[in-house]
């Protein structure tokens, strides 16, 4: 589920900006399971990726050669399951930390609403 979040939020990357940063998924050694919805993990696992995806490039600027990777730490003991992911895309600015947990907020430029009717603005909201 992990692999293919990835993949989902990369495609929709590269689609919007040409380019993604590279991905690194760090998986303990060792059996460990869980009950989970895999279509609620999907969901926000993309959501996640696709803020750190837009961070880096817009950080580092949508020209440069290579990207910092953004790196994904999955954490299990007992039933416990944490999973953690890192970006170098510079965080947020302690103006906005307060609004943070606000409905729809975003840091996401807004979109044009006749290209996001088009669909053509996937990391907007």
């Amino acid at each position: 589920i992990i692999e293919e979040a990835v993949d989902y939020a990369s495609s929709l990357c590269r689609h919007h900006y040409c380019d993604a940063p590279p991905v690194n998924i760090h998986v303990p050694l060792g059996d460990s399971t869980m009950v989970y919805i895999p279509s609620h993990i999907h969901y926000m696992l993309s959501e996640v990726l696709k803020n750190s995806f837009r961070a880096v490039l817009e950080f580092h600027g949508e020209d440069k050669v290579q990207y910092p990777p953004i790196e994904i730490n999955i954490y299990m003991k007992d039933k416990e399951v944490v999973i953690k992911i890192s970006d170098l895309g510079g965080g947020l600015p302690q103006t906005l930390q307060k609004r943070l947990f606000s409905y729809s907020f975003s840091t996401a430029s807004r979109p044009n609403v006749a290209r996001l009717r088009a669909g053509d603005n996937p990391f907007a909201g």
